[in-house]
């Protein structure tokens, strides 16, 4: 994903920096487009893709690809972010598979 550099100019407006992002989207509600989704449309990846979510699509590609433990497999030694980064990942990663499955078959 390319990152844009400021002023990133959108259909909605021009954001000047990252304070301008970070108030759009705190400002929109679920009946308005998401707004993470409008980021990765504009495609500004260090609000979406942070050290952080790159640590963890890291250590779920080495679960997934070489089912290597990145915390262990007690429970409740688990970091709770963890345990809620792998429910999403897991979900997300079904729903593409679907979606990558049901565009070969039409």
């Amino acid at each position: 994903m390319q990152v844009q550099s400021f002023p990133i100019k959108t259909q909605i407006g021009i954001f000047k920096n990252e304070e301008d992002i970070i108030d759009w989207m705190l400002k929109q509600d679920d009946s308005q487009i998401l707004a993470i989704d409008y980021m990765t449309f504009i495609k500004h990846a260090p609000l979406i893709f942070t050290s952080q979510i790159n640590e963890f699509l890291m250590r779920f590609n080495l679960l997934k690809s070489h089912n290597i433990l990145s915390y262990g497999n007690v429970l409740d030694e688990l970091p709770a972010v963890w345990v809620d980064a792998l429910q999403i990942m897991e979900v997300e990663f079904n729903k593409a598979l679907r979606v990558k499955r049901d565009n070969k078959t039409t």
